[in-house]
């Protein structure tokens, strides 16, 4: 049976060093583990068959930090599921790069890149344990662009320790004044088990977020680039093509260590513990939605979006009019302008992208 999943992700876990607030599935670069993982990672991506997907997405921990011999044994097990309209994007940190893993990406096709840079203040990066600085961030994105992959990301965090709105707005203009073409920024989340949490290092308060989130929207809105989604802006609808998939509640391909996916409307993860995954024993759990966890996580993705989902996509998934299963939550969101409804598509004022979780409470207590 043909597929007809459009998106793989592929985890790389190795980072050379750890940073204090990150809550991916991650490990420190260590030589042997690293080679037997690329391998084990490359059979389980043959074991996908013949099957070519309109977006690939290599994440991590840190891809860039894979040496060229393990990028390119990567790159080339990918490169045969891969269209020449592809959207093929890695994510990289600045200090691993060298021009040898620049010229791979190149070679085989890479052409969308997403740096972890998360701030140009070089004080603050040392106290949030980044070992880039803001001059090797330029001079990779000039290098990226040099190579002909001009769709680069720029990853920022607001709500950082003593972070203010003055260094906010600085990495704002710095940001805007370089040649990219997307901005993903999130407020800094203090999970269990990372170094941040051990520290006592605390999340900013929702008013001091809404501040931040507030200025980053109305600096970008003044540059031309357009918030498509809660956390997400883009000139020239250089939208992630990836992400949209996950945002349109579409099933998607996972491999790699602790990476998830979500298939035939089955959501299951990738085991965590490297040893079992050196062994084959890739799968942790699956687990089958019932229609309504789908209807849950369609509203729930896609009222993240600018643009918020279509009446008729809603009733052809799930063989009921919106109305049916909403009527009321929709009629008091709608009356307190957290959403709102066109003749054809449901969506979220910028006040209720703000207060989404209250309003997704409201919307499944309904059901």
């Amino acid at each position: 049976m043909k597929r007809k999943i459009n998106s793989l992700y592929i985890h790389i876990p190795f980072c050379q060093h750890l940073c204090g607030y990150c809550d991916f599935t991650k490990m420190f670069y260590l030589r042997p583990f690293v080679s037997k993982y690329i391998k084990e990672l490359v059979k389980q991506i043959d074991n996908l068959g013949k099957v070519k997907f309109k977006t690939i997405y290599i994440g991590g921990g840190t891809p860039s930090s894979l040496s060229p011999y393990l990028l390119e044994l990567l790159l080339s097990a990918l490169s045969k599921h891969k269209l020449s309209s592809t959207e093929f994007t890695i994510e990289i940190n600045p200090e691993p790069m060298n021009k040898k893993k620049l010229m791979l990406m190149k070679e085989y096709g890479i052409n969308r890149v997403s740096i972890g840079v998360q701030t140009f203040n070089d004080e603050l990066l040392k106290i949030i344990n980044r070992y880039h600085n803001k001059r090797q961030v330029i001079y990779w994105i000039n290098k990226f662009n040099e190579a002909g992959i001009n769709n680069i990301n720029v990853d920022l965090i607001y709500g950082l320790p003593s972070q203010t709105l003055e260094i906010l707005k600085k990495d704002i203009e710095i940001v805007t004044s370089l040649n990219i073409t997307h901005i993903s920024s999130y407020s800094l989340t203090v999970s269990k088990g990372t170094a941040f949490y051990k520290d006592g290092i605390k999340e900013i308060s929702d008013e001091a977020s809404r501040a931040y989130y507030d200025l980053l929207y109305k600096e970008l809105k003044k540059k031309k680039f357009k918030r498509y989604e809660v956390s997400n802006f883009a000139k020239d609808k250089k939208y992630s093509k990836h992400n949209l998939n996950y945002w349109n509640a579409n099933e998607y391909i996972g491999v790699g260590l602790g990476a998830h996916g979500y298939e035939n409307g089955v959501r299951y993860q990738n085991t965590s513990n490297i040893k079992e995954y050196l062994k084959g024993n890739y799968y942790v759990y699956k687990e089958e939605l019932s229609q309504t966890e789908q209807i849950e996580e369609f509203v729930m993705l896609n009222l993240r979006k600018e643009e918020g989902f279509s009446k008729l996509e809603f009733k052809k998934r799930f063989k009921k009019d919106i109305r049916e299963v909403f009527k009321n939550s929709l009629d008091n969101t709608i009356a307190n302008k957290l959403l709102k409804e066109t003749k054809t598509r449901i969506k979220a004022t910028y006040l209720g992208m703000m207060l989404l979780d209250s309003v997704l409470v409201k919307m499944f207590m309904e059901i």
